[in-house]
């Protein structure tokens, strides 16, 4: 018999952090390196477009935007 106590839940908790856009980068690699664990690519690419009121083609680099990530809350 498994107590409460012994029983971990595992979930990721969403932060925010700017970031600024280097040449080359696209939202779909940021989607990869903050949210691949927790969020599915295409979900993660509107987040950031909604958070930010762009589309994933506006991205300049030395542009500022705000990005979710996660990280792993044990219980």
């Amino acid at each position: 018999m498994t107590s409460a106590r012994e029983k971990k839940e595992i979930e990721f908790k969403k932060y925010y952090k700017y970031v600024v856009i280097q040449s080359g980068d696209t939202l779909y690699d940021y989607s990869q390196i903050y949210g691949k664990e927790c969020i599915e690519s295409q979900d993660y690419i509107k987040e950031v477009c909604m958070i930010n009121n762009i589309s994933a083609n506006d991205i300049v680099a030395g542009d500022e935007i705000v990005i979710p990530y996660y990280k792993l809350n044990i219980q």
